[in-house]
């Protein structure tokens, strides 16, 4: 990825805004929307900073420079710099005036707590302009520790503003911490389709029959695929998540066509040039939705289950949201056709009013009163350190990373979770 360079040493390089997000992670999705939220600041004028900052307890081929992931922001000549440790975290308040964390479920403690409080922006000095844009609460299956809970209003007090992913998650900071925040879409609405296109230009051909993703595929799910595949006399094709046992996945697909490393280019490409989906990822619906294609979206409860509800309620789609494999067959005929008129004019609707919240709340002076709250945040909670159990997980998680390979760091991790619980 590119650091940071400049040509008077002295004098360090500056952006307009510094992006956090999940964009490292090993999901398509999770990449595609900090690539889509890159793509619009850019539009506006913007210069932006990419902070990559994976957890220690991620798989090693995660944070592995050369995966494709990274490698796709590298091809796309994204600007990043990487954060290792909290001193870096720091620095980088001298790169940027605003800082931007957003989207997905950087919020939801299950998959983010080893970062502590970094995707609040604990890090970014009180004068700092401080923006969540769609970010996600999930739905919170792993019950923080009551000083993580603590801490949390205190932070969010200091934004200059706040958005969420999901309309459950306005009410919840609204009841549970006092904060306003606005409802919006997902950043991948926001991507012209222009730029979609050029993405898919550098993706070789892929199938224009069914398609499937499955993050948490089964083989009663893809019996059923491959069914509903004869039904409707179209020649399916499956998008394996990078994550897992691939080689069981592949077993689960009796027919059809298999993608077990497709890049984001031949990702985006596959939903593009299909004639319909079945999919139990929230960013694989979004992209359905995206390019108009009839769909069925099977709630994926372990992964958080009202993004789903709340996603496909914004469209007017929830007949098309399904809870099992065996409702699939009474639902087939939902998969040959799409009100494509309607569903644009929503997309339209909730694009433009995202845009307008991005351009007002950066544009917008950050009151005195906020800049007061953030200074003073950071004053008073500078002192808080971490408890020994914490100190010792982190410690744990980080020589795990560099001594064990990926399956010995899965078997660790929950064995230490038990035996040294946060708090």
């Amino acid at each position: 990825m590119t650091g940071v360079s400049g040509n008077n040493r002295n004098t360090p390089p500056h952006w307009d805004i510094a992006l956090l997000g999940l964009w490292w992670s090993c999901n398509y999705g999770a990449v595609l929307t900090s690539f889509s939220l890159h793509c619009v600041l850019s539009r506006q004028g913007y210069r932006v900073l990419l902070l990559d900052h994976a957890p220690m307890t991620m798989a090693s081929h995660v944070n592995d420079p050369g995966s494709v992931f990274r490698t796709f922001f590298r091809e796309e000549g994204i600007e990043s710099i990487p954060i290792s440790s909290r001193r870096d975290a720091e620095r980088t308040n001298r790169l940027a005036d605003t800082f931007i964390a957003g989207s997905d479920q950087l919020w939801n403690y299950k998959y983010t707590h080893n970062q502590d409080m970094q995707y609040y922006l604990d890090f970014v000095d009180g004068e700092k302009r401080k923006i969540a844009y769609a970010t996600s609460l999930g739905d919170l299956p792993v019950q923080p520790p009551q000083d993580y809970l603590d801490r949390i209003p205190r932070y969010l007090d200091c934004f200059h503003a706040i958005s969420v992913r999901e309309g459950d998650s306005v009410r919840t900071l609204r009841e549970r911490y006092h904060i306003s925040a606005t409802h919006l879409v997902d950043p991948v609405f926001l991507t012209s389709m222009e730029d979609w296109n050029r993405l898919t230009q550098k993706a070789s051909p892929m199938p224009d029959g069914m398609l499937t993703y499955f993050l948490d595929i089964t083989e009663s799910y893809g019996q059923a695929c491959a069914a509903i595949s004869r039904e409707l006399a179209l020649p399916s094709a499956h998008l394996l998540d990078p994550s897992g046992d691939m080689e069981l996945k592949k077993q689960y697909f009796p027919e059809g066509r298999v993608h077990a490393a497709a890049t984001i280019y031949e990702w985006v490409r596959a939903f593009q040039g299909c004639k319909c989906v079945i999919t139990d990822s929230f960013h694989g619906t979004c992209f359905a939705i995206i390019f108009n294609k009839p769909f069925l979206c099977i709630k994926n409860a372990q992964r958080g289950a009202t993004r789903f509800t709340s996603l496909l309620k914004q469209f007017g789609l929830e007949d098309r949201l399904i809870h099992s494999h065996e409702e699939l067959p009474g639902k087939i005929h939902l998969l040959r056709f799409m009100d494509e008129d309607a569903v644009s004019l929503k997309k339209h609707s909730l694009k433009q009013r995202a845009l307008d919240w991005l351009q007002t709340n950066l544009s917008n002076p950050v009151s005195e009163e906020t800049k007061e709250k953030g200074i003073r945040c950071r004053q008073e909670l500078s002192c808080w350190r971490p408890s020994w159990k914490l100190r010792l997980r982190r410690r744990i998680s980080k020589l795990a990373r560099y001594c064990l390979n990926e399956k010995l760091q899965k078997k660790i991790f929950p064995i230490m979770g038990k035996l040294i619980p946060r708090s």
